[in-house]
């Protein structure tokens, strides 16, 4: 598979995958490494791989949040901070998704990274089908292994647009991304004692026009996020303020 095209993983979802040169990630997984690694290796955290009610908590170093979803034993370890949101748009901005998209006249538009993960887990009892964003967003998710895939692990279900079921199976230098529509699972799989470490990307348009749409998810996903407009959404931002002032503005003619 050619390493500059996107190809589409089930027509007509917004769903491809593409190749990317794996040393691309050695920054993500130095950050993984100092940062969260050795937070699982605790007996407290590592419980919480076996599933925990929702929740939202600060890692121990301050660099993360951590967020599970009801019970389901899957966590996502979230940027809190400038420095380690910077890993993460470092790697978003190697894999020149707009050149990408724009040669191939699919998004015209400058994209805007939001947030960056680390999803870890080591069992998956079931399938979670669940949508990323609501219906139009313009926003997209991006999942790659962080290490080299271990056969233990469970990959990704997906349904076509008959709703048949599919399995995209992960390997490391190739990502996946997707945008709303995209009714997904991980592929359910026994306990083991290896994580399976993936990276996630949410990024999307830099209008302000979409972003009421796209924050209803982004929101509850992340503490730290940056804006439509490239500034954080810890740094009061004017910016949609003033786009709605503009807007009413503009009804009012």
């Amino acid at each position: 598979m050619s390493n500059t095209l996107l190809h589409p993983l089930a027509p007509p979802l917004k769903a491809f995958r593409f190749r990317f040169a794996c040393e691309h990630l050695k920054p993500l997984q130095a950050l993984y490494h100092e940062h969260v690694a050795p937070i699982f290796a605790q007996a407290d955290y590592a419980r919480k791989l076996e599933g925990v009610y929702y929740q939202q908590e600060t890692l121990p170093g301050e660099a993360f949040d951590l967020i599970s979803y009801d019970t389901y034993p899957l966590l996502w370890i979230t940027n809190r901070t400038p420095e380690s949101y910077g890993v993460f748009k470092h790697f978003f901005q190697r894999l020149s998704l707009e050149t990408r998209l724009k040669q191939q006249g699919i998004q015209p538009q400058r994209l805007r990274l939001y947030s960056g993960f680390f999803v870890v887990g080591n069992r998956a009892p079931e399938p979670l089908w669940h949508y990323d964003y609501r219906s139009g967003a313009q926003a997209f998710t991006l999942i790659t292994p962080l290490f080299p895939w271990h056969p233990s692990h469970g990959h990704l279900l997906y349904q076509d647009a008959k709703q048949q079921e599919h399995r995209y199976a992960y390997q490391q230098g190739e990502a996946i991304f997707f945008g709303d529509g995209f009714l997904h699972s991980t592929e359910p799989y026994p306990p083991t004692a290896e994580l399976r470490v993936l990276v996630s990307l949410t990024f999307g348009s830099t209008r302000w026009r979409d972003w009421d749409l796209i924050q209803r998810n982004i929101h509850e996903q992340s503490h730290f996020y940056h804006l439509p407009c490239g500034h954080a959404n810890t740094q009061h931002c004017k910016c949609y303020a003033r786009w709605k002032r503009w807007q009413k503005l503009l009804g009012q003619k």
